[in-house]
């Protein structure tokens, strides 16, 4: 087996489209618009690629994207062999298969337990009551962070959310009383690629309880299904109000990670 860094995005892509439900951040990240943020490092068998590793450095920190098939042990010789090259601090998101494998170079803090999950049942998006959602515009960035910081204050979770976010994808939400009280969007959106990655879902703590998570999700998904194959969202497993929310707008887990950081030893 050797490891090297990936250029062609066909090949990357056909690798990626083998599980495009789980991959669909991955996918939308070889448009135009992310790509030149990427670096893409693959291991071989003789023509065979048997893995990816993603450092996304568009954000700060970094992104590194470990995560293949819960028995694929080319994932973490891959994170072995060019560990020297991956940043000295980053968000990690590591799948169960490659638990451990940077131990040695990197102390690895915070790891969350998450699932990814991905639209199958596209009719419940037609059931659900999304009378009260809108589409949210570039204007209503404030109101967005003060919702986001509502809902994270004391937390030691966060969420990434820029406003050049809203230049992604669509962003839906719902408002009462003058204020976003909950609110859903992407990471990714891709037309090219059919594909799309639900983030920054948030509900005020005083509007918990009426199923408008599961609204504005519905609403948004709603949208994005009009261009989109694959849709997904990835929520930490003790989140179980977020988990029946998305399986009631017709959510699905198919796949486990691990959420964390890693720092440089040394």
């Amino acid at each position: 087996m050797y490891f090297a860094l990936l250029h062609n995005r066909d090949e990357i892509e056909t690798y990626l489209r083998r599980s495009p439900d789980k991959h669909v951040y991955r996918l939308g990240d070889l448009d135009d618009t992310f790509w030149p943020r990427t670096s893409w490092y693959g291991a071989r068998k003789g023509d065979e690629l048997r893995a990816i590793c993603l450092v996304f450095s568009l954000y700060d920190p970094s992104n590194v994207v470990a995560i293949s098939e819960p028995d694929n042990d080319a994932m973490p010789a891959l994170l072995n062999a060019i560990a020297a090259d991956l940043p000295d601090f980053s968000e990690i998101h590591l799948g169960p298969e490659a638990l451990g494998a940077l131990d040695e170079r990197f102390e690895v803090t915070s790891l969350v337990p998450h699932w990814k999950m991905t639209l199958r049942d596209r009719s419940r998006l037609e059931s659900a009551d999304t009378s009260a959602v809108r589409r949210l515009g570039t204007d209503e960035v404030p109101a967005l962070e003060e919702l986001f910081d509502a809902v994270y204050a004391g937390r030691e979770a966060t969420n990434v959310f820029y406003p050049s976010m809203l230049d992604v994808g669509p962003y839906f939400g719902v408002e009462i009383e003058g204020r976003i009280v909950s609110s859903a969007g992407v990471h990714v959106y891709s037309k090219r690629r059919r594909v799309a990655a639900i983030a920054n879902v948030a509900t005020h703590p005083d509007f918990r309880g009426r199923g408008l998570a599961t609204s504005v999700v519905a609403g948004l998904a709603a949208e994005l299904a009009l261009n989109c194959d694959h849709i997904g969202l990835n929520v930490a497993q003790a989140n179980e109000s977020a988990i029946r929310a998305y399986k009631s707008a017709g959510f699905e887990i198919i796949a486990e990670y691990y959420e964390g950081y890693i720092t440089r030893r040394g």
